[in-house]
């Protein structure tokens, strides 16, 4: 349900990638994503795809057919000197590096080497990728396929064996991310704007976080996409409640009342503990009103 129906559909094997521009351990969206296509059985591999940082959680590095490929963020470390210098051409040559990185993993994630299958190498079946920032990822996919046609030409191999498909998963927007430094009228602001056009016109298929970006993506860019709204695994949230619950700090009583006795139908935190935490943080109706 994630893709439209194509020649990939042919294969006994599938290879999902799921890329994020971010800690992969910090993106829990993208996970789920990749959880959620390991629990299919038409997928044989999931690729998750982000930069080094945070452990990603139990269900991703437990589960077999998932494997967690990073980047690391310190191979552009040799260009920083050059942000003092031009913000513009720092941000043109870490674009570059982070095409030729991507387009290397891409071919790493599908090689016999990555996968350790006794079938060889897995080609990718489909990429998703999430937005923003996508654009330097699009690219480094399409250049990705060019190649890998390219290949397959030159080695007399079947093209439709090549073929994967794109989608997009719509965050957020962007060219949005620059409206705190610059105005919306700025130029780099407008080429930012038609890049992520672009870009949407070149995925297979989208989806997105909202009924509102759904249909801001239909108005501005004539895209139809499907609402898939945030909701964490039930393991993690269930994990995260009895958390709490074991919790010294809210497992006592206050003034002698039990603590179930304050612990609404839609959080196990007492209504106590809260109204002090907004207390602290000046959430107060004199600070706001």
């Amino acid at each position: 349900e994630y893709f439209p129906s194509s020649s990939t559909t042919k294969r006994k094997t599938h290879h999902a990638v799921v890329i994020v521009l971010g800690d992969s351990g910090r993106s829990p969206r993208m996970q789920f994503h990749a959880q959620s296509l390991a629990g299919l059985d038409e997928i044989h591999r999931v690729s998750l795809i982000g930069y080094s940082g945070e452990e990603c959680n139990a269900a991703i590095t437990s589960n077999k057919k998932i494997r967690d490929c990073r980047l690391d963020a310190s191979t552009f470390h040799c260009i920083e000197f050059l942000r003092g210098y031009s913000s513009l051409l720092h941000a043109v040559l870490k674009g570059i590096l982070l095409v030729l990185a991507l387009i290397r993993l891409l071919f790493f994630v599908a090689s016999r080497s990555y996968t350790s299958s006794h079938d060889g190498s897995i080609p990718i079946s489909f990429i998703i990728i999430q937005n923003p920032p996508a654009t330097p990822v699009i690219l480094a996919t399409y250049l990705y396929r060019a190649l890998v046609y390219l290949y397959a030409f030159c080695t007399f191999s079947s093209l439709s064996a090549q073929t994967f498909s794109i989608c997009i998963d719509w965050h957020n927007l962007g060219f949005t991310l620059y409206y705190d430094r610059y105005n919306p009228t700025h130029f780099l602001v407008r080429i930012c704007y038609y890049l992520e056009f672009l870009m949407a016109q070149l995925s297979d298929s989208n989806f997105c976080v909202s009924s509102a970006m759904r249909k801001w993506l239909l108005t501005n860019y004539a895209i139809n996409s499907t609402v898939f709204y945030d909701r964490p695994p039930k393991s993690v949230f269930q994990k995260f409640r009895a958390d709490i619950v074991k919790n010294d700090d809210i497992s006592g009583d206050i003034d002698g009342k039990g603590a179930d006795s304050e612990v609404d139908s839609c959080c196990c935190v007492r209504l106590a503990d809260r109204h002090n935490l907004l207390q602290r943080l000046d959430f107060t109706d004199a600070a706001l009103f």
